[in-house]
């Protein structure tokens, strides 16, 4: 039995988004097909589909950062991680604010 929850919680921990959907799945088939079921379990549901969605998005986003920086260089720290994908998305907005601007000028001229 150890073992089982041993499994359950990696699996958890590896894929909390699948989880989510699992939950959601099983708990609207439940209100779907057992209409004793009190609708004020809902909520609660609901809840914890939030929860885990937040937990979900927040592991994603730590992979991704693993992937994209700490995995070339893991001497980096955080904070000069943060800094480096700041000035990357700043780069990409002033590239795609000069093109548009660029784009507007010279139909203007035309």
């Amino acid at each position: 039995m150890k073992n089982f929850w041993a499994a359950l919680s990696f699996y958890i921990q590896k894929y909390p988004a699948r989880m989510s959907g699992y939950i959601s799945a099983i708990s609207l088939n439940a209100m779907k097909y057992w209409t004793n079921v009190p609708t004020g379990l809902l909520i609660p549901i609901a809840m914890i589909l939030i929860m885990i969605g937040e937990g979900s998005q927040r592991l994603e986003d730590k992979k991704t950062l693993n992937a994209l920086y700490t995995a070339n260089d893991p001497t980096k720290q955080d904070e000069e991680i943060l800094a480096e994908m700041i000035k990357h998305l700043n780069e990409a907005k002033e590239k795609k604010n000069g093109t548009a601007r660029r784009s507007r000028t010279r139909t203007k001229s035309s």
